[in-house]
């Protein structure tokens, strides 16, 4: 992903809709129906959209696939107890780690509280193609983002396919949840 920062004025009704029957769907799943926003203890996640040619719409294990120039923003449904920190990066398909929560800080920054909370922002996505990993990392202090950037160039180090397996990666004391992008060209139509 390259570092353009931009806002958005929402994730779109669209997406919201499509967030909310997904979290019913989870929770129906786990044989817990409940209403698909309300966060019980310990439930957290990282849930990516994307803005493509306009149009919103959440990503998951089946809508995986985005392009350069697409936008993506970054939610996290959750804060594990005792974790009021967090920082989101990346590492990319040639090894590449971004860090874009807080945008290029050095430290993980503290949550506004607990619960489902919108990261301020959009990222555009660069050209380069294949695996993107992005992780968010929960800590009860503020990380080291030099440490988190190490954590992500040996992960880059091990590969794509490293990249695709990896649900974690080594680095004590956080709390990590994660989410695979395949970026691939846009084919003309």
């Amino acid at each position: 992903m390259s570092t353009t920062r931009r806002a958005w004025l929402g994730l779109g009704a669209a997406a919201l809709v499509d967030a909310v029957a997904v979290g019913a769907v989870r929770a129906h799943a786990k044989g817990r129906p409940r209403f698909a926003m309300a966060q019980s203890k310990g439930d957290i996640d990282l849930l990516v959209f994307a803005r493509k040619t306009g149009r919103v719409e959440m990503l998951d294990r089946f809508n995986r696939g985005v392009h350069p120039g697409d936008e993506v923003r970054f939610v996290l449904t959750g804060t594990p107890e005792g974790n009021g920190y967090a920082l989101v990066a990346s590492v990319d398909a040639v090894g590449k780690p971004n860090v874009y929560f807080p945008y290029d800080g050095e430290r993980s920054a503290p949550l506004p509280g607990p619960g489902r909370w919108e990261v301020p922002g959009s990222i555009e996505l660069d050209n380069t193609l294949g695996p993107e990993r992005v992780f968010v990392f929960f800590s009860p202090r503020p990380l080291d983002a030099g440490e988190v950037r190490a954590a992500l160039t040996n992960l880059g180090l091990r590969g794509s396919n490293a990249i695709r397996d990896a649900q974690t990666v080594d680095l004590a004391g956080t709390t990590q949840r994660s989410f695979l992008m395949m970026k691939e060209a846009k084919t003309a139509r």
